[in-house]
C-alpha cells in the first residue's frame, strides 16, 4: 500500500507552480503490481483543479520491495533560482493558483485492491501579490489626488459664477 504521500521536501507552503507530489508505494505480495489511478488536487472552495496520472512513468513495483513515484502538478519547466523578481510575476501570472489545496491519491492496483491518501498545501504566489498591492496603491493614491483636483476645480467654479 501507500507508504507515505506528500509535496516534495515535505513541504506545505510553495510560492508557484511547479508542485511535485511523492509517494511510496511497498508491495507486500509475492507479485509484481502496477499501480493506476489519480492524484485530484482540490482548491479550497471544494472544486477539482487538476486531475494527474499518478503513475505517468508506468513503472511497476516488484515483490517484497518499494518504489518512490514523483508526479509534477503544472508547467514543468520551472525558472531558475536566479530568475529576476518580474521574471518571476511573469511565471506566476501564467501559472496562477493561489489558496489552500487539497491532494487526493487514489491508486488501484492488483485485481482488486485500493489505496487512498491525502496531502495538503498553501500556495501563496507573493511576487504577484506585491505587484498588485503596489499597483492598487498607486491607483488609489492617483484617484485620491485627481479627486481633489476635481473637488477644488468645481469650488473654484462655483466661486467664479457666485461672483
Amino acid at each position: 500500500g501507500v507508504l507515505s504521500f506528500g509535496l516534495k521536501d515535505d513541504v506545505h507552503f510553495v510560492t508557484k507552480l511547479p508542485v511535485t507530489f511523492l509517494y511510496r508505494f511497498q508491495n507486500g505480495g509475492n507479485d509484481r503490481i502496477n499501480p493506476t489511478g489519480e492524484i485530484s488536487v482540490i482548491n479550497s472552495f471544494g472544486f477539482e483543479t487538476d486531475r494527474l496520472n499518478a503513475n505517468p512513468s508506468v513503472g511497476n513495483i516488484l515483490p517484497g520491495s518499494t518504489r518512490r513515484f514523483e508526479v509534477i502538478w503544472g508547467d514543468d519547466t520551472p525558472l531558475p533560482p536566479s530568475a529576476s523578481f518580474f521574471a518571476n510575476v511573469g511565471y506566476e501570472a501564467r501559472n496562477f493558483a493561489f489558496g489552500f489545496y487539497k491532494a487526493k491519491l487514489n491508486l488501484s492496483f492488483g485485481s482488486s485492491s485500493t489505496a487512498n491518501s491525502a496531502a495538503y498545501f498553501f500556495v501563496f504566489p507573493w511576487h504577484l501579490f506585491v505587484v498588485v498591492m503596489a499597483s492598487l496603491l498607486v491607483l488609489f493614491f492617483v484617484l485620491r489626488s485627481l479627486l481633489k483636483r476635481y473637488n477644488r476645480w468645481i469650488i473654484k467654479q462655483a466661486q467664479i459664477h457666485a461672483q
